[in-house]
């Protein structure tokens, strides 16, 4: 196993398959993005946020070798779907 680190940001694209895999069949994403044959892309490109937003304001860690990924915020700084939007909007 190998140890946790920071995400390098040139690692992102692998960062957002793996978190992008573990949520394809949550029922959740399922009901948002229903086209099965889409939901992969579309769920990548919403997804790319939130990692996008933990790199900026707390920071996201990996391990073996991508296939493992957390997001970390600090206590008081929260990913709601405002903030999402909010910084999707403005291209974080």
């Amino acid at each position: 196993m190998e140890p946790i680190k920071q995400l390098n940001p040139a690692a992102m694209e692998r960062a957002v398959i793996t978190i992008e895999r573990a949520f394809a069949s949550d029922p959740m994403f399922t009901w948002m993005f229903p086209d099965r044959r889409q939901r992969s892309r579309s769920l990548r490109r919403f997804l790319r946020v939130p990692l996008q937003y933990g790199l900026r304001y707390g920071h996201v860690t990996e391990s073996n070798g991508g296939m493992a990924v957390a997001i970390w915020l600090p206590p008081g700084r929260e990913i709601t779907a405002r903030t999402c939007l909010k910084n999707a909007e403005s291209g974080l």
